[in-house]
């Protein structure tokens, strides 16, 4: 179980014993604790690391009957507040899920009089486009389920959002009938998919969910313009981009070397980070190793703008630490702000095929 809280806490999301990492439903047979099918009750394998603000969990869930698929997990709490989760599914044998969920993250849907600023008595769901309103009270009126998406980003309340990638569809659960009261409790659920027969081992494409809490509906849209998941990286390997830090999570049982790419707009703004890197018209790349069956980040070292880039360009970059180091193929000098750690901000000239350090 993972989650982030918003600023109202419980108020807002509730832990479920499903939280993120959800259920999973076999064909011709009823759900099973034992078998980490409708809660997940051990690992297989765990690593936990810690920072001293901040963590990564890397575990792996043996999920169904003889241990069927292998879900493999990745939480990184990083140290402004938000987080990442990362699942990849890995199935071992022939089967026919019914029915799966994932990303499940409970929503407290209170009504108290005396609380209007904490339990109103509805929740409001952001999604791209629209809006949609759901009433929290207990009995009267069956559950409703709200299916929509996948899209790629969403805000419960203006209070929590989530920036979404490989979802392969979502729901709403505005729940008023329960077995066992225990207060009104909606659920959301960021990825699902049912009715799927594997014919033998396959892998799925990884899931994978930036937390945003205390971010209102806007603040969350900006957000999902500047996160990217970075493409080209191995089966196993997950590289993330979101503002100040560069996440990854590797489900591999050894140090793994990741190109890891994206596309950009040559007048934005590019986030160096420890490792080589390559920044040209068609995009920007991150090189580096992995370390084995762990989760975790790098912080933004310096931040890079081209002034007025040309139509071609190609420059190699090398960071450590605090100091940067930068070469540009090309006929013509190039200028740029380079901005670091400290908030200082300074224009830089780049000639042809020379090496420029900074600080100089």
């Amino acid at each position: 179980m993972a989650l982030s809280m918003p600023r109202k806490g419980l108020w807002s999301v509730t832990p479920i014993y499903t939280s993120y990492t959800g259920t999973v439903e076999f064909a011709g047979l009823a759900p099973n604790r034992l078998r980490n099918e409708d809660v997940a009750l051990d690992t297989v394998r765990e690593d936990i690391c810690r920072h001293e603000r901040g963590f990564g969990a890397t575990v792996t869930i043996a999920r169904g009957p003889e241990e069927a698929l292998h879900q493999d997990v990745g939480f990184v709490a990083l140290p402004d507040g938000r987080s990442v989760y990362v699942e990849r599914w890995r199935v071992r044998r022939a089967c026919e899920i019914r029915r799966l969920k994932s990303g499940t993250i409970g929503i407290r849907n209170e009504m108290y009089r005396e609380l209007p600023e904490w339990a109103r008595g509805e929740k409001k769901l952001y999604l791209p486009g629209e809006s949609r309103t759901y009433r929290g009270f207990y009995g009267g009126e069956p559950n409703v389920v709200d299916s929509f998406g996948p899209v790629p980003y969403l805000n419960v309340d203006d209070e929590i959002g989530f920036v979404v990638f490989g979802s392969a569809g979502m729901s709403y659960l505005n729940q008023h009938e329960y077995a066992k009261w225990k207060g009104v409790e909606d659920i959301l659920t960021l990825n699902e998919w049912s009715d799927r027969r594997f014919a033998g081992p396959e892998n799925t494409t990884p899931f994978c969910v930036v937390n945003l809490p205390n971010r209102t509906a806007a603040e969350t849209a900006e957000a999902a313009k500047r996160t990217f998941r970075m493409d080209g990286t191995p089966d196993g390997a997950v590289v993330l981009e979101t503002d100040g830090y560069l996440v990854y999570a590797n489900f591999v049982e050894s140090g793994t070397r990741v190109t890891a790419t994206r596309s950009f707009a040559a007048d934005t703004v590019v986030q160096l980070f420890d490792g080589a890197q390559t920044v040209t018209e068609r995009g920007y790349t991150w090189s580096g190793t992995l370390p084995a069956f762990r989760s975790g980040w790098l912080e933004r070292r310096f931040a890079l703008r081209l002034i007025e880039p040309p139509a071609a360009f190609a420059m190699e970059i090398h960071v450590a630490e605090d100091r940067l180091f930068i070469r540009h193929e090309g006929e013509a000098d190039l200028r740029a702000t380079v901005a670091g750690a400290d908030g200082r901000t300074e224009t830089i000239r780049l000639a042809p095929r020379v090496w420029v350090t900074y600080p100089m």
